[in-house]
Parts: C-alpha cells; sequence; structure tokens
C-alpha cells in the first residue's frame, strides 16, 4: 500500500560571537621649569671732601715768616739749649772731680739741681693769635642697586592626555544559516503477513 509520508529537514542558526574589551590609556606630559635671573647691579656715586685752610691771619701774627724760617729758628734754639747743657754738665763734673773740697760733693750737686726752678717743656708751643681758619665739605658716599628680579616659567602641558586604544567593540556573527525543510513522499508499506481472518463468516 502507499502513502503520503510528510518529512521535515530542520537546521538551527549558530551565532558567533566575538567581544573585545576596551583599555584605557593616560599619558602625562613632561613639564619643565625655566627661570630667567636678572642679578642685581651697583652704582657708586663718590666725592672726595675738600678742605680749605685760611692761614693769612696766622701769616701776619708771626710776621710772614714760611716754614723754612721757622724751622732753622728752632734748630738754633735746640742747639743754644744743647751748648748750655753740655756746659751745666762740664762744671758739674768739675765740681764733682775737685779734690781740693772736703764735702759730699754728689748730695750737694744732687740738692741745688733739686731745688733748681725749673719749667717743664710740653714739648710743644701754642699756637699763636690769630688762629689758622679752616673751611671744608665732607665727602659723600652714594651706593645705587638696580632691580632683582626672578621669574619661574612652566613649559609644557599640565594636563594628562586620556584616550581609548583599542576601543570596545562586540562583533556578532551567523556562521549556520537556519533552514527548515518540508517535503512528502510516497512511501510503500506491504500488506500485512499472518493468518487471515474471515470476518464474514
Amino acid at each position: 500500500m502507499k502513502v503520503m509520508r510528510v518529512e521535515i529537514e530542520q537546521q538551527r542558526a549558530q551565532i558567533k560571537i566575538e567581544t573585545q574589551q576596551a583599555q584605557l590609556r593616560v599619558e602625562m606630559p613632561d613639564r619643565r621649569m625655566e627661570i630667567t635671573q636678572t642679578r642685581p647691579e651697583m652704582t657708586v656715586h663718590r666725592n672726595n671732601p675738600e678742605i680749605e685752610l685760611d692761614m693769612d691771619d696766622f701769616k701776619a701774627n708771626i710776621g710772614l715768616k714760611t716754614y723754612d724760617q721757622l724751622i732753622a729758628e728752632a734748630a738754633a734754639s735746640a742747639r743754644i739749649e744743647a751748648r748750655q747743657g753740655t756746659q751745666e754738665i762740664v762744671r758739674t763734673s768739675k765740681y764733682i772731680g775737685d779734690v781740693t773740697i772736703h764735702s759730699n760733693k754728689v748730695a750737694e750737686v744732687s740738692s741745688d739741681q733739686m731745688l733748681e726752678f725749673s719749667d717743664p717743656d710740653m714739648g710743644h708751643n701754642p699756637i699763636p693769635p690769630g688762629a689758622v681758619e679752616m673751611a671744608g665739605k665732607p665727602g659723600t658716599l652714594e651706593i645705587e642697586w638696580s632691580g632683582f628680579e626672578v621669574s619661574i616659567d612652566w613649559v609644557g602641558d599640565s594636563m594628562p592626555e586620556i584616550y581609548v586604544e583599542p576601543p570596545c567593540s562586540v562583533n556578532v556573527e551567523i556562521s549556520t544559516q537556519p533552514f527548515i525543510k518540508i517535503s512528502a513522499s510516497e512511501v510503500y508499506i506491504p500488506a500485512s503477513s499472518g493468518r487471515n481472518v474471515n470476518t464474514k463468516a
């Protein structure tokens, strides 16, 4: 016996998924510091002092004597005093050396010198009337400094650079296409075998 048979052929789809994670990258640029410095400069302004001597009154008081004349007079006076001192020493020595005198000669000479009036010399002479007049002005010294400057500059960007490489991606592919195939075909079924049963009798 022939019968119709339905045949169904089916194939499911296969999906392939590929994913890639994103990577975050950060780059920090290098910065450098530049220092600009201006050194100070010193400027000195100087004026020397000035002195003026007015010796007109002094010269008039000493009779218009020059310095050389005054020095010569002082030297002559010193020679006279030295000569007198030397004569006094010689006189004293002769007195002490005289053997005809019977006394304590050394003590007598010493006593006479101690009781002798002396006008001490102070080592300088007073300035005579008509002093020297002096006029002048002091010197000056001015120091000026130029400005001192320091500047600091930063070269380069201070902001970091952030980027994603590689980016995030999802790739979906269908590796096998789905399909359904339905077909009809004739199938021969042989007669059944075995005992025959007479249902009519």
